[in-house]
C-alpha cells in the first residue's frame, strides 16, 4: 500500500478493476474541520492569483460505511451541513475573488472591496448567502448528485490501485465482505497518510465545482453593475472610509401626488360601509381625492386600519428601485424580499458549522406584509399634470404600484408603476429627489417621528431649490400635520419634547445642518393654553450643504448650459445619431422616446435620420435625456 498516486492532466487511466465498483458498500467521507487553520487557508488563498475553488487546509478525512451513517443520523447529518456550509463558503469565496480581479481596475465598488478586507469579508457572506438561499444548492438533489458522482470516482481510483497492487486475479477471488474490508483499509490508509491522494482527492472536487460555477454565474454575460449589484448585497459600506457618497441616498419621485400619498398613509384609514373599502381622505396643494385599501387585512380592528411606517419605506424602496432599474415608465422589474431588507439596513444572520444563514422569516414575511398592503393601495385623485410644459388638470385613477406575486415562494416579486405616477416620470413633469438611506435605516416604530420629518424636509428642499429658499419659515402645525402627528391638548410639552428631540437627532445623523425658532418667547410656556401657541409658531431648518450644493447644480442645469456641455452634439445630424444610439442601447422604442420628450414619433424619426433640426426647445429636451440615460449606464 506504498504505491504513489499518478493523474495526468486531471484523469485517471481507466482500469478493469472498475467492474468490482458494483461490488463496494455505500459509503460516506467525514470532514472534519480545525478553524483556526482554515480561517488561515482562507486568507491565504484570496491572495494568491488563481486559488482552487476547494482547499483542504486544516482537514481531517475519515470514510464511513454508510449503515453506520444510519444508525446515528444526528450526529453525522450534523458533521455533513458544517461540510457543505464549508463548501458554498468556498465557492463564495472563488466567486468574490474572481469578480475583484477582474473588475477592481473598471469599478470603483470593486476597487474597495479589494481595498478593504473588512468589506471583501461582507461580499464573501453576501454571496454566499444567495447561494444558500436563491440557487439549486439549497436542494437536496444537487448534493445527492455530487455525492455520488464523488463515491464512484473514489471507489474506481482506489480499486485501480488494489488491482496493480494485488493482482486482478487476487480481487476477484476475494469474497464481498473481504473485498469491502480491503478497501476500508486501503481508502483510510491514503486519507491518513497520502498527500498525493489528497492532492487527487482536492482536483476531482475542484472539477465538479467548477461545473457548478459555470452554472451559477455567467462571468462572460454579466455588465459590471450586473455584477456590482450582485456582489453589494449584503455590505454594510456604512463604517468604510472608502465609500462612495452617493451610496448614502436612493433616488424617489418627487411629484406632489407622492409626497401627498405617503403623507396620507400616515394617517387612520376608516371603514367606508359604501365602498366596503377602507379609505383615506387626500387634500395637499392642488392633489385631493381618495385612498383606499382594496382588501381586509387580517389582524385589524373592523371600523379602522393603521398602516406602518415600514409600509412607506417599502413604497419608496419599490419606486427607488424602479428609477435605478427601469428605462421606460412602462417597464416591468422584479425585485427580492431580501434586497428590500438590506436597503433598510438589516444585516442577515451569518451561516456555517451547522446554522443556516440569511434574513429570520418573520422579517421577510413583515416585508411581504407591506408589498400586500402597496399592491392593495388604490388611488383616485385630481391634480396638476403636466403636459408639453403646461398644467393641465386632470383625474388619475389607479395602484400607486401593480405589484405581481411572480414567485412568492423565493420572495421575488414583478412590478411596474401604475398609472397614478407615470405620468410624473417622462417630459417636463419629471422630478426625483435624493432621499437619504438613513431614513429607511430608522427604527420603524420607535423613530417614526425622525422618518417622517426626514422625508418631508427632503422634500420640502427639493421644492425651495428652484428659488433656492431653503431658509423660508415652516410652521410647526404644518410640520405636524405632514407627519400625520396632533397636539397633546392635556400635555403639550410632551408634544414639543418629541417633536424637538426628532430634529436632534436628524441634525446629530447630518440629515439636516441646523434648526431654530423665528421670534419665539419662552416665557409663553408660563400661561394656559400654551400649546396652541406654539403650534403656530415658526421654525427654520437648514439643509446640510451636500444637499444646497447638489441642487445648485439642478438649478443650473438649463438649455444654455447644456449646448455648451454638448458642444459635439450641437449639429443636428451627430445629434440624431447619438439619440438613436442611446435608444437603441437602452431597449426602448420610437413611441416610447416620443412619450419622454413630449413630440411625435414621426418627428423623433427624422431627427434620428438626421433629416429635420429640432427646436431649440426640443434639442434641449434630447440632450437632457441623453444625460439622463447616461447615468443609469
Amino acid at each position: 500500500m506504498t504505491k504513489k498516486v499518478v493523474r495526468r492532466n486531471g484523469k485517471r487511466n481507466e482500469g478493469k478493476a472498475r467492474q468490482l465498483t458494483n461490488e463496494i458498500d455505500n459509503f460516506l467521507i467525514l470532514c472534519i474541520y480545525e478553524q483556526q487553520k482554515e480561517a488561515i487557508a482562507n486568507q491565504e488563498s484570496i491572495e494568491k492569483e488563481k486559488a482552487p475553488i476547494y482547499y483542504i487546509s486544516g482537514v481531517k478525512s475519515f470514510m464511513i460505511w454508510e449503515k453506520a451513517y444510519q444508525e446515528n443520523p444526528a450526529v453525522f447529518n450534523s458533521l455533513r451541513q458544517i461540510a457543505r456550509d464549508r463548501f458554498i463558503h468556498q465557492l463564495a469565496d472563488h466567486i468574490v475573488h474572481f469578480l475583484i480581479e477582474k473588475n477592481k481596475n473598471y469599478s470603483s465598488l470593486f476597487t474597495t472591496v479589494f481595498l478593504d478586507h473588512q468589506l471583501r469579508g461582507l461580499a464573501i457572506s453576501a454571496i454566499e448567502n444567495r447561494l444558500r438561499t436563491d440557487t439549486f444548492l439549497n436542494e437536496e438533489a444537487a448534493w445527492e448528485e455530487f455525492c455520488q458522482w464523488f463515491q464512484r470516482g473514489i471507489a474506481e481510483w482506489v480499486l485501480d490501485v488494489m488491482a496493480d497492487e494485488l493482482g486482478m486475479e487476487h480481487l476477484s477471488q476475494l469474497k464481498k465482505a473481504e473485498l469491502n474490508q480491503l478497501f476500508y483499509q486501503y481508502l483510510s490508509n491514503y486519507l491518513l497518510n497520502s498527500k498525493e491522494f489528497l492532492s487527487m482527492f482536492t482536483i476531482i472536487v475542484n472539477d465538479y465545482a467548477d461545473k457548478w460555477i459555470n452554472q451559477l454565474f455567467k462571468y462572460s454575460k454579466c455588465t459590471v453593475q450586473e455584477l456590482e449589484k450582485a456582489i453589494a448585497h449584503g455590505v454594510d459600506w456604512r463604517n468604510s472610509s472608502l465609500v462612495p457618497s452617493q451610496r448614502e441616498n436612493i433616488c424617489v419621485m418627487n411629484n406632489a401626488p407622492y409626497q401627498a400619498v405617503r403623507e396620507a398613509l400616515y394617517q387612520v384609514f376608516h371603514w367606508d360601509q359604501e365602498k366596503e373599502r377602507y379609505c383615506r381622505r387626500i387634500q395637499k396643494g392642488h392633489v385631493q381625492g381618495l385612498l383606499m385599501i382594496n382588501e381586509i387585512v387580517e389582524d385589524q380592528n373592523v371600523d379602522r386600519f393603521t398602516l406602518t411606517d415600514l409600509d412607506v419605506d417599502v413604497l419608496d424602496m419599490l419606486c427607488a428601485n424602479f428609477l435605478a432599474i427601469a428605462k421606460h415608465h412602462e417597464d416591468v422589474i422584479t425585485i427580492e424580499v431580501d434586497e428590500l431588507l438590506r436597503m433598510r439596513g438589516l444585516l442577515p444572520k451569518r451561516g456555517g458549522e451547522g446554522r443556516r444563514g440569511g434574513y429570520e422569516r418573520s422579517q421577510r414575511l413583515r416585508i411581504m406584509k407591506s408589498l400586500t398592503i402597496i399592491k392593495n393601495l388604490w388611488i383616485d385623485i385630481e391634480t396638476v399634470v403636466y403636459q408639453k410644459g403646461k398644467p393641465v388638470e386632470k383625474r388619475l385613477m389607479g395602484n400607486a404600484f401593480d405589484v405581481y406575486d411572480q414567485n412568492e415562494s423565493q420572495q421575488v416579486y414583478k412590478y411596474k408603476l401604475g398609472p397614478i405616477f407615470s405620468p410624473f416620470l417622462y417630459g417636463s413633469g419629471r422630478q426625483v429627489i435624493h432621499l437619504p438611506l438613513k431614513i429607511l435605516q430608522y427604527d420603524p416604530y420607535r423613530r417614526s417621528w425622525e422618518k417622517r420629518l426626514g422625508r418631508y424636509m427632503h422634500w420640502r428642499w427639493r421644492v425651495q431649490a428652484k428659488k433656492g429658499d431653503y431658509l423660508k419659515p415652516h410652521y410647526i402645525s404644518t410640520l405636524l400635520a405632514a407627519i400625520g402627528e396632533s397636539l397633546n391638548i392635556r400635555l403639550p410639552s410632551r408634544t414639543r419634547e418629541r417633536f424637538e428631540s426628532a430634529l436632534d437627532t436628524l441634525q446629530e445623523d447630518g440629515l439636516l445642518s441646523a434648526w431654530y425658532y423665528e421670534a419665539w418667547e419662552e416665557s409663553i410656556v408660563d400661561s394656559k393654553g400654551w400649546g396652541n401657541t406654539w403650534k403656530q409658531a415658526k421654525i427654520i431648518i437648514q439643509p446640510p450643504e451636500e444637499v444646497i450644493e447638489r441642487y445648485a447644480q439642478l438649478k443650473k442645469t438649463t438649455f444654455e448650459v447644456k449646448v455648451k456641455d454638448h458642444q459635439s452634439l450641437t449639429d443636428h445630424v451627430l445629434l440624431g445619431k447619438r439619440v438613436r444610439e442611446v435608444r437603441v442601447t437602452n431597449g426602448l422604442s420610437l413611441s416610447q422616446l416620443a412619450q419622454e420628450v413630449e413630440v411625435s414619433q414621426a418627428y423623433i424619426s427624422t431627427i434620428e435620420r438626421g433629416i429635420k433640426v429640432p427646436s431649440k426647445r426640443v434639442e434641449g429636451k434630447l440632450l437632457r435625456w441623453i444625460e439622463i440615460m447616461e447615468k443609469r449606464q
